[in-house]
Order: C-alpha cells, then sequence, then structure tokens
C-alpha cells in the first residue's frame, strides 16, 4: 500500500500520513519530507537520516511532528497579535492583551510567561472579535507562589455544527516552577 503526502497534505493531516508510513513500514522519500518540514535544522536532521539509511524513532518522529506544529517561537513583551501554531514568550511584569483574530479553526498557539510570582499571577486577556472563549475547569485556581513559568495553550475550534464558521477558543492554564 502506498500512500501520497499530497493526499495527507491536502487534508491537513500530516501526522495520519506519517503514523500510515510507519505502520507499513515504508520510507517516506528526501523529497515528500523536504515537502513536509520547513523548519532547517529538522530538514538538514532528516536528510542525513535518508542518505545513510537510518530509520528514526518513534521519539525523534514526535520531536519532528511537534517542531512542525509549532513551526514559530516569539519574544513578545507587549500586546500580542497571536498566528497559528506559535509560542510566544514573555518577561513582562504587566498583563498582556492576546489578540487572537488571525488564529484559524484547527490552529493552535501557547502563551509562556516567565518571571515572578507577582507578574505571572497578572492574567492576560484574550480577546477577537465574536471569537467565544472557554475557560478548562480551574484556570482561575491556578496561581504562581514564587518565581517560574506560566504558561497558557490555546485551541481554536468550533463546537456548533451548524455554524462552521464560529470560532471558540479553548484556554487551558498551567504553572510550572
Amino acid at each position: 500500500m502506498l500512500f501520497a503526502i499530497g493526499d495527507f497534505i491536502d487534508a491537513k493531516n500530516i501526522v495520519q500520513w506519517l503514523m500510515a508510513c510507519l505502520q507499513v513500514e515504508l520510507s517516506p522519500t528526501s523529497a515528500q519530507f523536504g515537502e513536509l518540514i520547513d523548519a532547517k535544522n529538522n530538514v538538514q536532521w532528516l536528510m542525513t537520516c535518508l542518505q545513510v539509511e537510518l530509520s528514526p524513532t518513534s521519539a525523534q518522529f514526535g520531536d519532528l511532528i511537534d517542531s512542525a506544529l509549532m513551526a514559530r517561537y516569539i519574544w513578545e513583551t507587549s500586546d500580542i497579535a497571536a498566528m497559528g501554531n506559535t509560542v510566544y514568550m514573555s518577561n513582562a511584569t504587566a498583563a498582556q492583551t492576546i489578540d487572537m483574530q488571525a488564529v484559524e479553526l484547527g490552529e493552535s498557539f501557547v502563551f509562556n510567561k516567565i518571571g515572578e510570582a507577582i507578574g505571572l499571577n497578572m492574567l492576560p486577556t484574550f480577546s477577537g472579535n465574536g471569537i467565544s472563549r472557554r475557560f478548562a475547569a480551574g484556570y482561575y485556581d491556578v496561581s504562581a507562589d514564587s518565581a517560574g513559568v506560566m504558561s497558557y495553550a490555546v485551541l481554536m475550534t468550533n463546537i456548533n455544527p451548524s455554524l462552521m464558521t464560529a470560532k471558540v477558543a479553548l484556554i487551558n492554564r498551567a504553572f510550572y516552577k
């Protein structure tokens, strides 16, 4: 059984394509991996594996998938115009506003704020015209008691099949010491 990468990219399901290749023990070609990934370090790593006929481990494929899904990493100390598939880092001491308007259905982003407890406990404002926000159970119970990282994960989805363009942001919050 042969799988074409174009079949899965059109469906925006790269993970399904990779899993299909692994299940039938296919080795994707260098050209297929080149189409799949834009991150320079991962392309170099994959090309090296393919040139010497190595089989990447499932953990290495997991790292690859993670890097393809969260392709950008941006430091931002002021308000943020969020883009999907991006990790934002901040050490701002004030609360920030995160405009989610440009995040498409099915995309996600992460906002990590690092610093002292007083700054970490200032909640960001998640905004976006017509975007409904749903917060994880316990969202408001999470607080920093020391220096660390307050991490917010946002998934843009839709929970009403009759309104397929309506965006709903599912927002989770966690503190890491």
